[in-house]
């Protein structure tokens, strides 16, 4: 707190967002700026920018840069700090790095020149820059602009990094098929940076939509051979891909009945790609809120499961506008083989008249009672959430994406046809991020008709 010249009591910013974002930072004076040699050949800049207070204490933001084509990959900012804690986190950088003292207009005019063409092509940088900017100077007239190549030889080039996964690679490239256009940009991945996109055909290499998951990327070394000597449990995705792909082994041969054999098939990149934030009035709306709907999501069964159900109950009376706990309430009938109540139905539609979540829940009380072909009529038998709700233009939240992935994995499961359950259930597993909704629902009941169907075969 402090007073005006009027003797007014004012309000100062207490925590470094608001220290930031008041713009005081920019007053102090740059202490000094650091970016790794050979950034304009490798493609990427690691920059720092340091102010220093009255103090004699530092301020500073550390900006990882990808000139390539996203931006602002990374970055964090500290606030107030003894010298001797930048000194030694700048002593902590690798050597490779090559770290050397910059003007701070090449700093600037790399940082936001990157930003301005990531936009360019759909890209947004970190989350974190919406505060860390505020160490920079404001991006105006008063700062020297400097002529700095952006992309690789004129067009963007996404690279993939090793913490890359496989959902986020490949909305990185929807992207650039939209923005940029085939041909007009560059694409590599893979552990030996191998293309897999073919410019000459504009068009993906299967390795991007391979059937069955990639082993590697949900098992250490060596785990999948502790896991089969019984020497641990499998988590839930690993028994899921350990599941599929015993079953694909003898069951590969297998055609979906509506035709469909890959997440593409059901323009599943171009869904997230354009998906809409989530409404919230379907959210919680307080901390209370939260904390009751993250105990219930996120059970990890240490209450019975009778127990839980009965909590969820209690909290739809509480809170009948949150539709995650709608969702929650289908995945643990479905983990108990219990059918949904007969009223199941009556908040949420009219909590929710006329949208995707209605339709969807309506669908799942009917599949729950046995009523497949009820369910999918309730979609007039499109198997496509674009074509079941044109009006929305393609424009769908990613839980209405995912929820209605599960459900048609849940209803083809139900009609015995695996190879289309398995496309849904896929595109859950390869786009959901194991969420712990979506993912049970879509695969409980497909993983155990899967192994009763593994197990009528006779062991070769």
């Amino acid at each position: 707190m402090g007073k005006n010249k009027k003797g007014n009591v004012i309000s100062m910013p207490t925590t470094p967002e608001g220290y930031f974002k008041s713009g005081r930072a920019r007053k102090l004076p740059i202490y000094e700026c650091l970016i790794n040699e050979g950034w304009e050949e490798e493609g990427f800049a690691h920059i720092t920018v340091s102010r220093k207070h009255i103090n004699g204490n530092l301020s500073w933001g550390v900006f990882l840069v990808d000139t390539y084509c996203l931006g602002i990959k990374d970055c964090f900012y500290i606030f107030n700090e003894a010298e001797s804690v930048y000194q030694e986190q700048k002593e902590s950088l690798p050597d490779i790095l090559g770290m050397q003292t910059c003007d701070y207009p090449l700093a600037h005019n790399i940082i936001y020149g990157a930003v301005e063409f990531a936009n360019d092509f759909g890209f947004g940088p970190h989350k974190d820059f919406k505060v860390a900017q505020f160490i920079l100077e404001e991006d105006d007239d008063s700062i020297e602009i400097m002529d700095i190549d952006f992309g690789k030889d004129g067009k963007p080039l996404y690279v993939s990094g090793p913490h890359d996964d496989p959902a986020k690679k490949d909305r990185i490239l929807a992207t650039l098929m939209r923005t940029a256009g085939m041909g007009n940009f560059h694409f590599i991945m893979g552990k030996d940076g191998d293309d897999i996109y073919d410019e000459d055909e504009g068009e993906l290499l299967d390795g991007v939509w391979d059937e069955e998951e990639d082993p590697n990327a949900f098992f250490a070394p060596g785990e999948m051979d502790e896991i089969l000597n019984q020497g641990k449990e499998p988590d839930l995705i690993q028994s899921i891909i350990m599941t599929q792909r015993i079953y694909h082994h003898y069951f590969k041969d297998e055609e979906s009945s509506i035709g469909i054999t890959m997440p593409r098939d059901l323009d599943i990149l171009t869904l997230l790609e354009y998906s809409i934030p989530e409404n919230e009035e379907y959210a919680p709306s307080n901390d209370k809120e939260e904390e009751v709907i993250e105990s219930l999501i996120n059970d990890e069964g240490e209450i019975p499961l009778g127990q839980q159900m009965e909590h969820l109950d209690h909290a739809i009376e509480q809170f009948p506008h949150i539709f995650d706990l709608y969702g929650t309430q289908i995945l643990l009938n479905e983990s108990a083989q219990i059918p949904l109540k007969e009223d199941f139905g009556k908040i949420f539609s009219e909590r929710f008249p006329e949208t995707p979540f209605s339709k969807i829940l309506q669908a799942s009380l009917l599949y729950s009672k046995g009523d497949i072909e009820g369910a999918l009529s309730i979609f007039n038998n499109e198997y496509k959430i674009q074509d079941c709700f044109p009006e929305r233009e393609g424009m769908f939240t990613e839980s209405e994406i995912f929820h209605f992935m599960a459900l048609m994995s849940q209803c083809y499961t139900a009609k015995g046809d695996i190879a289309t359950a398995k496309v849904f259930a896929q595109s859950i597993l390869k786009f959901g991020d194991g969420n712990e909704t979506y993912l049970p629902i879509g695969w409980y009941r497909l993983s155990n008709v899967m192994l009763e169907k593994i197990k009528e075969i006779e062991p070769e």
